[in-house]
C-alpha cells in the first residue's frame, strides 16, 4: 500500500503530481478502487472509513496524461457507490487552467485542511518540485507533512 510512500492508512493525504510524476500514486488509485469495487484479496491491506485521498495531476496535454482513465474510472465507481474516499483534479496545459504557482499551492493546500493533513506529497520536473518546496515551507505544514520527490 504505498510502503515507499509512508502512506496512513487513514486521514487526508493529498498529491500533486505532473507528467510521469502521477505513476508514483498509481497503485493508491488502484488500491481504491479494489476496495471500492469489495474485491477482496487476501493479505490485502484496506484504507479505514476515514481515508482520504486527493490527487491534483498536470499533463501538457491529454494524449500525455498516464493513468488518467483509471483515476477517471475511481471516480465514476466512487460517484456510483456514494462513496468520498477520492478527490481527482486534472490540469491539461495546452487547454489552460490555473498555473501552480505559489499563490494557488498555498490557497490549495490550505483549503484542503493544512495542518490537518496526515501528508502532502509532490513528484514532478525540478522545477515544479523546487516551486512546491519552497511555498510549503512558508504555509503552516510540519516538515514531517511534506514529501517531496
Amino acid at each position: 500500500m504505498g510502503k515507499g510512500l509512508n502512506l496512513k492508512k487513514d486521514g487526508e493525504h493529498v498529491a500533486f503530481a505532473a507528467g510521469t510524476g502521477a505513476l508514483v500514486y498509481l497503485d493508491v488509485v488502484a488500491r481504491l478502487i479494489m476496495q471500492s469495487a469489495n474485491m477482496s484479496l487476501e493479505g490485502i491491506e484496506t484504507f479505514d472509513p476515514s481515508f482520504k485521498f486527493h490527487f491534483y495531476v498536470s499533463f501538457a496535454t491529454r494524449k500525455d496524461a498516464i493513468g488518467l482513465e483509471l483515476c477517471e474510472a475511481l471516480v465514476k465507481l466512487n460517484g456510483e457507490q456514494g462513496k468520498d474516499n477520492f478527490q481527482l483534479h486534472v490540469r491539461i496545459s495546452n487547454e489552460g487552467g490555473a498555473r501552480w504557482d505559489a499563490d494557488w499551492i498555498k490557497k490549495t493546500v490550505l483549503g484542503l485542511g493544512g495542518a490537518n493533513l496526515k501528508k502532502v506529497y509532490v513528484c514532478g520536473p525540478p522545477m515544479m518540485n523546487e516551486v512546491f518546496d519552497k511555498t510549503l515551507v512558508e504555509t503552516s505544514l510540519s516538515p514531517q507533512q511534506i514529501d517531496i520527490t
